[in-house]
């Protein structure tokens, strides 16, 4: 569990995007899925922090469009047998519509983590300023709800490489931490982006949570075949990305070592999509003092087990404490 002060915490099991844009779970899926509709409750009965599919300040139409299925499975496909890989691209209906989906989750009880993504092939004065206009918008419409944003720094399915927008990211915290000094920040960062991102935003203190991580781009796998479903596709920036458990080990191995170099408390996430993860991150807990571990495919491709880990995570003393 990762302590914030004043009562405010993220839980030691977490959930991550799979819980739409507002939080309270993704319609399409509750409609298909009564297991996910159960899992839903579980978040929900045990105050399970979650954190939102990304949203942008202004609507931004991606490949995935709502209401065409058609793009449902082009853009998002189960991959061997605890995989997913996804060029979803975006899409949602800007900060006004994602902050009342927030704030109706928030009073039915969900404890919801915003999530923003910041467009910096805008440029960086606009992805602030934009930043700064959202974060005003949720204080405005969220209150008292809202004492903590993540920032998203690293989609696959962006316009600008992830590898070298270190110095657009570091811009936007300082202005972020000056902007709003009392708010809580957790960066979520990307397989490729260099420790030393997340070293410089822990050592200026701009960063109270690291996300370690989000999906991982089809080209960083090496273990995976030469060709990726979606390559080709209109839109998507080669691959596609990957997540669950095709992304565990690299994941796992990238949090190991940025443990070492940052002191700020981490949210583990990448492939978690199992028990057998479950339990190896608890293993090593000691030694990468891991704070929260944080689900999405699993949620998709074994909602059964993702049920069981949200209560356990709830009853169970070891996960409530995964860094002693």
């Amino acid at each position: 569990m990762i302590d914030l002060g004043k009562g405010r915490c993220i839980s030691s099991i977490g959930v991550s995007s799979i819980m739409g844009h507002g939080g309270d779970g993704d319609w399409r899926i509750k409609v298909i899925s009564p297991e996910y509709r159960t899992f839903c409750q579980g978040v929900l009965e045990t105050k399970t922090s979650i954190f939102t599919k990304s949203g942008t300040y202004l609507p931004w139409q991606g490949n995935w469009h709502d209401y065409n299925p058609f793009t449902w499975k082009k853009y998002v496909r189960d991959y061997k047998e605890d995989s997913m890989l996804n060029a979803y691209g975006l899409t949602n209906r800007g900060a006004i519509i994602n902050a009342l989906k927030i704030r109706r989750a928030m009073e039915k009880g969900y404890k919801v983590i915003p999530n923003i993504y910041h467009q910096f092939f805008k440029g960086v004065d606009v992805a602030i300023a934009e930043a700064i206009a959202t974060i005003k918008l949720y204080q405005k419409v969220l209150g008292n709800y809202f004492w903590i944003l993540e920032n998203n720094i690293s989609c696959g399915n962006s316009k600008e490489k992830i590898s070298e927008n270190m110095a657009q990211v570091i811009a936007l915290a300082r202005a972020l931490r000056a902007a709003f000094p009392e708010l809580k920040f957790s960066y979520k960062i990307n397989y490729d982006h260099p420790y030393e991102l997340a070293e410089e935003l822990d050592q200026q203190g701009l960063m109270d949570v690291c996300h370690s991580m989000n999906s991982i781009l089809w080209e960083r796998i090496k273990t995976i075949p030469d060709t990726s479903p979606m390559f080709g596709l209109k839109g998507v920036n080669g691959g596609g990305s990957f997540s669950g458990g095709e992304i565990f080990k690299p994941a796992f191995d990238y949090t190991k070592e940025l443990r070492k170099r940052i002191k700020c408390p981490i949210a583990m996430a990448g492939g978690i999509s199992s028990f057998g993860h479950v339990t190896e991150c608890i293993n090593e807990a000691i030694d990468i003092r891991t704070d929260s571990l944080i689900i999405c495919t699993m949620v998709r491709r074994f909602t059964d087990c993702a049920i069981s880990l949200v209560f356990k995570g709830a009853l169970n003393p070891l996960l409530l404490n995964l860094s002693r």
